[in-house]
């Protein structure tokens, strides 16, 4: 037995003797009333007796305690229990984040209360001070004693071991000596067989030497005299020393082993005489030990007698003491009851005003959120609207009128065509033929006359004085266009040298424009805004502020796609109709008029033409000569005939003298005016800047200096612009200006004449698109006012007038990131409090290295810091690279089970430089956790994600509910093997099964739960009642006040196969709108018949039975269905057991004999109810009872048909039959009125219709469906 053992068995049942009480442990909760809210709690050893039992009996309890350490110095013995103190929990449940100034302590009454239990544990520490000065006494005179008690055990120990242990020496020494004779023995014949081969060995080896010395004289004559003879002597004598070599080494071997074998026994005997030695030795040794420990042992008693009677001296000493410590303890133990009595209240109504500020700020929030989206949503979608509406109604409505107008307008004017051609035609044919007839008739006069004139002189005349004319005017076009021509070749076609000049804006940037800020308060936030006062004010207000921000932003997001889409449709089609119709009508009008006029002019030649041919043959041959067209005709002709010949002859006679006399001047007059204009364009060239525009480079300057000249344009980022100008004069331009598109404008520096100049930098621009993967136009336009002659200084202007240089250089852009983020995307599935690495791709799609810190930012919607860990800056980037540092992890629930965006950027010293192409979305999930009072959503959120989230909005937040996600499967283990204990299980399936199927198995494992399954389609009770779970179940449809008529499924445990089921469950269908009026209804299924039964009891009496609330009506429905299920599924059980004629009457007879059904309970509890105004409810309730038994037997379609086999025992009835003994006579004897009137009202809470019951709309007063 070890020291600590000992020290154990001999302390512990002493000390516990002697102490009543110890001290004491307090919790560390009243750390928070000094501006902290920690939470601590001392914790005492375990004890065996019970100190709340009988006072009578024995307090100390018995067995063996020890004390325990609580680190503050003092010491917890078992007999005494730690005062608990109720820990702060509000914390748990509290929505939100709570004010920093809000602490339970703030309450005057809690303060008070603290004070007092701070109060009574300064006076109990003192007295359980000094108790543990006397406790710790005597513990150690006990300690003391046991460790003398320990001494001496341990010498009687020693004593006892040593003399067994010399009891074995002493027999070894027999034994060993009993083996010396034989060890003698042996050495003496050994000695005799080493002399004997000692001996042998010697001889051998003298024949062996002698052998060899005959050998060496024999090869010495061989030597000599070799002969035959002697060589044979010598091989013969050669064999004979091997054969004694051999001999010897035989006997050498022998005598060896015989020494060998001497040595081994010689040794075995030595050893045995040392071992009979050592062993005499240590005997010897044993006996002087001993011998010394008995003295030791009779000193150590004494010792110990006088240390028992120092701890009885002590004990009796210490009574009075612990009795003080005692009466101290037990006020402190009430003062903390107190405390924590009044703590659990204060808690409560701290999360109620926390619980109505969230439900405030989530009606509010969703109701600003919805007027956001609302009042964005209206804003844009009608401008959108009307903008695309007005720009496709004008396309489409004009193209469709134009095609039909055009159509119209081609039948019109082939109509047109065709009449007008076949009228005109003719009568312009018949004028056509006699003008025709005139004209060659009056042609042949004309001639005649004109030959016979004057006109040969005439024009010799005047061809002298032409061609002199023509010589000035023609060397004045021609000396000008030469001069000119010869003056721009001088400075024109020259080889301009290049210069290079800096524009205003050579290194500069522009500024960060400041985004908007985010986030929005509508007109109903107002937190403050409650009747509560301190602490629970603050309560209210965090509750209200974050359920308003979660509601508020969920709200906008399920809205405002469908209110921009809505108003955007209304916007759109109205704007579209009424410039559809407008711009039919002008298409229309346009088409008709284009068809009217191509198809006229497209038929009525051809129709004209042929009329007109017909027409003017005819008549050119036989022409009326009485016409007017002929006679006008004829006179014109004869008269223009005779003009124009005289015309001929004049001209031919000019021409020739004109020709002669311009040849003879024309070289000296152009001569004259080359000069003339050479000089004059010079003098422009000399004395002025002659521009020309040859083009312009657009770069990307960045934004602040970040991202330049990586040959990609991105939103926001400052341009700069080269333009390169040939300047042909002779003068610098010193008034040249830039002028962009977007208005922006900059003043050139001179421009050097005489050069092909590039001005870097010369103007700043900006890139207006906002968006990556639009195109931006820059156009860019130089101007310069001409100071000289237009035509010379503005030869190359694409404007002279207006001063233009050139048309406007257009660039198109594509606007884009020069980093691109990617496949943002975590590995693997996110779990509340498990960290997951984050992933993103970036990629560098400019032309240059990105060197420095490159930042990337990954935001995203959730309620707290879920981004545990931010990706590294990266330093360097050429082409691509994969992050995966990053890392997230959701300690917060809120953001459970919530739609998670994440999106992201990056930038470089805090300028963007790139997003993230496509959000990602995700969900975080949760293994399941215990919340009591609130439902179960049970779901594989693999699968069914949106509804999950719908549901879970409409609870009011992940706090107000447990999910049980199958998908985690390996972490829900305990609770899939368990099932659910009195709980409402919300099951969302997406219609095949997925869940119901595979919940199947925790819900027969289930006890006390109801089960509502939330699916739009109404499928999943359908479903779910193919399982093994629902097999033989009882179902019936009956009728709930406020909710109307629903059907409700029940698992059978009545049946042989369903034995491991644990009681029957309820099922229910609803939707996701639906389900939350359901929970009330699962909370009265789920309450213990005992319980519901007291609680109708309590709450329905002479007027509430007449004129209930809606919950009192649910409340007792709910009683009769579960009545009325327990017998269907006795029933089932019925039916099972046997044939027609071989069925257990027992089974049938439990309806009104079982104890455990609800309808005989409340038989029971009627029984034990005294008739009197107080009682007189539960025997209405009787009444209600009796009846509804007896009309679901008979009339209830859902029940009665189904039971009617059992029927003919009249069991059910008979458990009505019962109750109505136990009510009917009691109530006509004690008030013959109400008896009356609850006979004409027995059917007010009976769950279904009957035809006969003259009250078929009472469902329908607390707003239930029919």
């Amino acid at each position: 037995m070890s020291n600590k053992k000992t020290k154990n068995k001999l302390v512990a049942p002493l000390v516990t003797a002697l102490l009543v009480t110890s001290a004491l442990g307090v919790n560390d909760a009243f750390a928070q009333r000094r501006g902290g809210n920690g939470d601590g709690t001392g914790r005492g050893g375990d004890r065996t007796g019970d100190r709340n039992g009988d006072r009578n009996g024995d307090r100390n309890g018995g067995g063996n305690g020890s004390g325990t350490d609580t680190g503050s110095g003092t010491v917890v013995v078992t007999d005494r229990q730690p005062v608990q103190i109720l820990p702060d929990t509000w914390q748990q449940n509290y929505i939100g984040t709570p004010d920093r100034n809000l602490r339970l302590a703030n309450n005057p009454q809690m303060r008070k209360l603290i004070e007092n239990v701070e109060q009574f544990q300064r006076e109990h520490a003192q007295a359980a001070k000094l108790l543990k000065e006397k406790t710790d006494q005597i513990a150690k005179l006990v300690e003391e004693k046991a460790q003398l008690e320990v001494a001496i055990a341990k010498l009687e120990k020693e004593t006892v071991d040593a003399v067994a242990k010399k009891a074995e020496l002493e027999k070894q020494v027999r034994e060993i000596k009993q083996t010396l004779r034989g060890l003698k023995t042996s050495v003496q014949l050994a000695q005799t067989a080493f002399d004997a081969t000692s001996k042998d060995t010697a001889a051998a080896e003298a024949a062996l030497e002698a052998a060899k010395q005959e050998l060496g004289t024999l090869e010495t004559q061989c030597t000599a005299s070799p002969t035959p003879e002697c060589q044979a002597k010598v091989e013969q004598q050669k064999k004979k020393v091997q054969q004694l070599t051999r001999a010897h080494a035989e006997k050498k071997r022998l005598s060896d082993a015989a020494a060998a074998d001497l040595k081994t026994k010689k040794d075995a005997l030595a050893a045995a005489e040392k071992k009979i030695s050592d062993k005499e030795a240590e005997i010897a040794k044993i006996d002087q030990d001993n011998t010394q420990r008995a003295q030791k042992i009779a000193a150590e008693k004494q010792k110990v007698a006088g240390k028992m009677a120092q701890i009885a001296q002590a004990g009796e000493a210490m009574k009075p003491i612990a009795q003080n410590e005692e009466r101290l303890y037990n006020n402190l133990v009430g003062a903390a009851r107190a405390h924590n009595a009044f703590k659990k209240e204060l808690q409560g109504q701290l999360l109620s005003a926390n619980r109505h500020g969230a439900d405030m700020g989530q009606d509010n929030g969703r109701t600003d959120g919805l007027a956001l989206a609302r009042r964005i949503g209206n804003d844009a979608g009608l401008t959108d609207g009307d903008v695309d509406g007005r720009r496709d109604g004008d396309r489409v409505g004009y193209g469709d009128g134009h095609r039909d107008g055009y159509q119209d307008g081609v039948r019109i004017g082939r109509d047109r065509a065709t009449q007008d051609g076949e009228t005109i035609g003719t009568s312009e044919g018949t004028r056509a033929g006699n003008t025709d007839a005139g004209q060659r008739e009056g042609r042949d006069a004309g001639v005649a006359r004109a030959q016979s004139s004057d006109a040969s002189t005439v024009g010799t005349n005047q061809g002298n004085t032409a061609g002199m004319n023509r010589a000035v005017s023609t060397g004045n076009l021609e000396g000008t266009r030469i001069g000119e021509d010869q003056a721009v070749a001088k400075y024109e076609n020259v080889n301009l040298p290049g210069k290079v000049v800096s524009g205003a804006f050579d290194g500069t940037f522009d500024r960060v424009i400041p985004r908007m800020p985010h986030g929005h308060r509508g007109p109903n936030f107002n937190p403050n805004r409650n009747n509560y006062r301190g602490i629970m004010s603050m309560a209210f207000a965090d509750g209200f502020t974050e359920s308003y921000r979660e509601r508020q932003r969920m709200a906008y997001q399920r809205n405002i796609e469908a209110i921009y889409n809505n108003a955007y449709d209304r916007s759109y089609g109205t704007s579209y109709q009424n410039s559809y119709d407008s711009s039919f009508s002008n298409g229309f009008s346009q088409g008709q008029t284009e068809g009217n006029r191509d198809e006229y002019n497209r038929v009525f030649p051809g129709v004209r033409d042929s009329f007109f041919r017909q027409a003017r043959s005819q008549y050119s041959n036989n022409p009326i000569r009485s016409s007017n067209e002929y006679r006008v005709t004829f006179d014109q002709v004869e008269r223009d005939t005779y003009n124009q010949e005289y015309e001929n002859i004049r001209s031919a006679n000019f021409d020739r003298a004109e020709r002669d006399t311009f040849e003879a001047n024309i070289e000296e007059q152009t001569e004259i005016y080359r000069a003339k204009r050479f000089a004059s364009v010079s003098n422009v060239y000399e004395n002025n800047s002659v521009l020309s525009f040859v083009g312009s480079q657009i770069k990307d300057a960045g934004i602040n200096g970040i991202a330049a000249n990586d040959g990609i344009f991105q939103p926001g980022e400052t341009t700069l612009h080269d333009v390169v100008i040939k300047n042909f004069g002779k003068k610098a331009a010193t008034d040249a200006t830039i002028i962009m598109a977007d208005g922006s404008k900059a003043k050139l520096p001179a421009i050097p004449a005489g050069a092909v100049v590039t001005v870097k930098n010369a103007v700043k621009g900006k890139i207006q698109a906002t968006r990556p993967g639009q195109t931006e136009q820059s156009i860019l336009r130089v101007y310069s006012p001409l100071t000289s002659e237009v035509k010379v200084q503005g030869r190359h202007y694409a404007n002279a007038a207006q001063g233009l240089v050139n048309a406007g250089d257009k660039k198109n852009l594509g606007i884009q990131f020069p980093l691109e983020l990617s496949r943002l995307t975590t590995n693997g599935t996110p779990v509340i409090n498990e960290a997951i690495q984050l992933l993103v791709d970036m990629k560098n799609n400019s032309k240059r290295k990105y060197e420095g810190a490159l930042k990337v930012e990954v935001s995203v919607n959730s309620n707290s810091n879920i981004i545990s860990k931010s990706f590294a800056d990266v330093q360097s980037l050429e082409s691509s690279v994969r992050l995966k540092d990053a890392q997230v992890k959701v300690s917060d629930e809120s953001d459970v089970y919530t739609p998670l965006t994440f999106t992201a950027t990056v930038s470089k010293n805090g300028v963007l430089l790139g997003r993230l192409d496509q959000a990602f979305n995700t969900m975080v999930k949760a293994p399941y956790t215990e919340k009591a009072g609130k439902p179960v959503i049970v779901v594989d959120s693999d699968q069914t994600r949106v509804d999950l989230l719908d549901v879970v909005s409409e609870l009011g937040g992940i706090n107000n509910a447990s999910v049980l996600d199958l998908s985690l499967a390996n972490r829900n283990g305990e609770i899939l093997k368990t099932g659910l204990k009195s709980k409402t299980a919300l099951v969302i399936d997406r219609g095949n099964g997925s869940v119901i199927n595979n919940f199947d198995h925790v819900l027969a494992k289930s006890e006390n739960t109801v089960f509502i399954y939330v699916d739009d389609n109404a499928q999943g009770l359908k479903i779910a009642e193919g399982t093994k779970s629902f097999k033989d179940a009882g179902k019936f449809s009956p009728s709930m006040s406020g909710i109307g008529k629903m059907k409700l499924v029940f698992t059978n445990p009545e049946m042989d196969h369903n034995k491991n089921l644990k009681g029957s469950q309820v099922a229910m269908q609803s939707t996701r709108n639906g389900f939350k009026k359901l929970l009330p209804l699962a909370e009265l299924f789920k309450t213990g018949k005992d319980q519901l039964i007291n609680s109708i009891k309590g709450q329905i009496n002479r007027g509430t039975y007449f004129n209930p609330s809606k919950a009192q009506a649910q409340m007792v429905e709910v009683m009769n269905i579960r009545g009325l299920s327990e017998f269907l599924n006795i029933n089932s059980a019925y039916k099972a057991s046997g044939g027609v004629f071989g069925r257990s009457s027992s089974i049938a007879k439990r309806m009104y004999k079982d104890d455990s059904l609800m309808f005989n309970k409340l038989r029971e509890a009627i029984k034990k109810t005294k008739l009197n105004e107080a009682g007189a409810g539960i025997y209405l309730i009787g009444v209600n009872a009796k009846y509804t038994i007896s009309k679901a037997m008979s009339s209830f379609k859902d029940i009665a048909d189904e039971m009617s086999a059992i029927r003919g025992k009249n069991a059910a009835n008979e458990s009505g039959d019962l109750i109505e003994k136990e009510v009917q006579k009691p109530l006509k004897t004690f008030d013959r009125n109400l008896y009356n009137q609850v006979y004409k009202n027995e059917n007010i809470f009976t769950p279904f219709e009957v035809s006969d019951d003259g009250n078929t709309d009472r469902f329908a007063r607390f707003g239930g469906l029919r």
